[in-house]
């Protein structure tokens, strides 16, 4: 690959392959843009005082140009002294795409440094995207304002898993996912008690997700009051309120979720699934209380993607009105039977 430099008026140089095109605008952001505009490199000058830590200002997407990145929700975020850094899964004009992102302090604002590319093709591109924006000098000086390093953990193998799966460890718990493909895992907080862990996994053109980070994991049934709405518990927490079922479920979610709100689907319980889980829940001590089963359902989005809806009852309080149970999701697209070991599989 050959590579050429970019100087601008203020003695700013940056390296980049041939044929990319450099923009700049009067805000001072710098583009590096391959080609085929589906990789590209920014760096974006974050005017201060700033009222936020730099974990903060990636998590909120509260820089310019976070609107590049729809609907992406990043994944764990690594803060030091020098800044923070994050990987960011989200859906670019192409389809896939994932970025790593980075909010460096300086002087009494920061810079964004982030780079993208399509998913399937990141990890070979990730080298090249990182070496562009790590050569950024003034005068052939480096400037004193650069990425911190980013040190993701790996998933790591399990000796029982299986021929194909690895066990993937993160901040919301573990699962099994295939192994050799891109996966990338987090815990969205929207409240005290609405913790919502996800996994997202990708090869090529298949594609996994267990929970969704904008969906609640856990939910209560108060049969006192109406279904999905919001209630209180005694220590003023809200719940999303909706009878214990994967078919309800699978209803709710379907409606809340705008892009599967249109789509025709065939659904059918799955007790073999449902077996399954039961049979692992039984294997760590967790027996599913008050006579409520656990139940899967699964809907058929299209002859290659789906939905696995699954219902676990874990909680009752005293009173016996309160039941608080755990709603697990898993989204498949090429990915049948890897998306079924992922359901059973989950510990929190």
């Amino acid at each position: 690959m050959d590579w050429t430099q970019y100087r601008d008026k203020n003695g700013i140089t940056i390296e980049h392959p041939a044929g990319w095109e450099v923009e700049r605008r009067a805000d001072g952001t710098m583009t590096i843009v391959a080609p085929t505009r589906q990789s590209f490199v920014l760096i974006q000058p974050l005017s201060g005082p700033l009222n936020e830590a730099p974990a903060d200002i990636l998590r909120g997407g509260r820089f310019p140009a976070a609107g590049l990145f729809v609907r992406g929700k990043p994944s764990r975020i690594e803060a030091g002294p020098d800044g923070a850094m994050c990987y960011l899964d989200y859906r670019g004009a192409d389809g896939p795409a994932r970025a790593r992102l980075a909010c460096v302090p300086h002087g009494d604002g920061a810079m964004i440094y982030a780079y993208a590319a399509p998913a399937s093709g990141f990890q070979q591109m990730e080298p090249v995207l990182a070496r562009i924006w790590s050569s950024r000098r003034k005068d052939e000086t480096p400037l004193p304002v650069t990425p911190p390093p980013l040190n993701a953990p790996e998933p790591e193998p399990v000796l029982t898993a299986g021929v194909g799966f690895v066990r993937y460890r993160f901040a919301g718990g573990e699962i099994d996912v295939p192994a050799g493909w891109q996966v990338v895992g987090d815990v969205q907080r929207t409240g005290d008690a609405d913790v919502r862990p996800w996994v997202r996994a990708e090869s090529g053109a298949r594609e996994l997700q267990f929970g969704d980070p904008e969906f609640p994991h856990w939910l209560v049934y108060y049969p006192m009051a109406s279904e999905r709405l919001e209630v209180s518990d005694s220590e003023g927490r809200k719940w999303m309120n909706l009878a214990p079922s994967a078919e309800r479920l699978l209803e709710f979610y379907c409606g809340c979720a705008a892009k599967f709100a249109r789509e025709k689907r065939e659904e059918r319980d799955r007790p073999d699934l449902a077996a399954a889980l039961a049979g692992q829940l039984r294997e760590r001590g967790l027996e599913t209380p008050f006579g409520v089963p656990v139940s899967v359902r699964e809907a058929r989005l299209s002859s290659d993607s789906g939905l696995l809806a699954a219902c676990v009852a874990n909680a009752q309080n005293a009173s016996g009105f309160w039941q608080r149970w755990q709603a697990m999701l898993v989204y498949w697209r090429g990915a049948e039977e890897e998306a079924a070991r992922m359901l059973v599989s989950f510990k929190n």
